[in-house]
């Protein structure tokens, strides 16, 4: 589970998306961080291995450049430096972030097909590593690359035959190479736009003035409270701009993903019966209400244990605690938040 946000509007985006994951990181991510803006038709891009304390001190994240940007924060999932977001297409003029993971389209989605497609096409990948790397797929030749690079050359493909129409780039490339994912892209040739698409996994956008916001969960956005606040639909493609913000249903739905209203009240039980044992991270609730959704549906538990946490902290039923736990690197440490029931 890794967290993300992004900012478009007036002001410098660098500060404000340190904002947006500082108010975010240890719920999920916190091992690698990274961040990229667009300032006059050029990408700019630091990541590091280690939490968003790590990136400022040992990048110039907070200067980069750019009104328009996007921020990503990952879990302890494996892999060296470049396994952390964004990833970045060969020629250096688009950025990709994600969370989530193949889930329920693993079985029937080809790797290897789409490694060999790209690369008959000239890409190449810098996550590629000889070897194992936690859970994720291995190629034929057993080598793994970071499924969210693959996508992050699909989508560059895809942008530059449809230049026309970027948000239906997007959704395409969802569509050849699915999963249960939330990603965000930022491109060079299309500098007054924040990209993306959403099957499963948690995404807000929250708007004020002549800003907008998008994150994992709504507690990332700093108060004042956004003018309006939703979350992004499922199994969508957007596009975020200074003025607009557009959501485009995929043609096809490549799977059912279930709907988290109706299960509020068994999954507000639960959670806080989970809370009652003592304090506990989004992983422990996450599994508290996974046996809520029926096998026929993709689960949206991470956005339902999001907007019950924001809930109860705003009714005042929780607080939320931070402790540190060991990151990558020897002798690092990362940030790990967790609810407490208060009462």
């Amino acid at each position: 589970m890794c967290n993300l946000a992004a900012y478009v509007g007036d002001r410098p985006a660098a500060p404000r998306l340190l904002e947006l994951m500082s108010r975010q990181e240890g719920w999920a991510g916190g091992f690698y961080t990274g961040l990229a803006t667009v300032h006059e038709g050029q990408l700019h891009l630091r990541k590091v291995v280690g939490d968003l304390a790590t990136l400022c001190a040992e990048t110039d994240a907070a200067d980069l450049p750019g009104t328009i940007g996007i921020i990503h924060s990952r879990s302890k999932s494996g892999g060296d430096g470049e396994w952390g977001h964004p990833f970045t297409d060969p020629a250096g003029r688009l950025a990709y972030v994600a969370n989530g993971a193949l889930g329920w389209f693993a079985d029937s989605t080809c790797v290897d097909e789409h490694v060999s497609g790209l690369q008959a096409a000239g890409c190449t990948f810098r996550s590629r590593v000889q070897g194992p790397v936690g859970g994720y797929p291995r190629l034929r030749d057993g080598s793994c690359i970071h499924f969210s690079e693959i996508m992050c050359n699909l989508i560059s493909h895809g942008l530059r035959t449809a230049a026309e129409d970027p948000i239906a780039a997007l959704g395409k490339a969802f569509q050849v190479f699915p999963g249960e994912v939330v990603g965000l892209a930022l491109a060079a040739d299309h500098p007054d736009l924040i990209l993306g698409f959403r099957c499963n996994m948690p995404l807000m956008v929250g708007r004020r003035g002549g800003e907008t916001m998008l994150a994992s969960t709504a507690m990332a956005f700093p108060e004042p409270t956004p003018e309006w606040l939703l979350p992004v639909p499922s199994n969508c493609a957007l596009a975020v701009s200074r003025q607009d913000v557009l959501f485009r249903p995929f043609p096809a739905a490549p799977a059912p993903v279930g709907d988290w209203h109706p299960l509020w009240s068994q999954a507000r039980e639960r959670v806080l019966a989970e809370l009652g044992k003592g304090p506990c991270g989004l992983g422990a609730l996450n599994r508290s209400v996974l046996s809520l959704w029926p096998d026929s549906v993709i689960p949206q538990k991470d956005f339902l244990i999001y907007e019950l946490l924001r809930s109860l902290c705003t009714g005042g039923e929780i607080t939320i605690q931070q402790r540190r736990v060991e990151g990558v690197l020897p002798g690092t440490d990362t940030p790990f938040r967790e609810a407490v029931l208060l009462g």
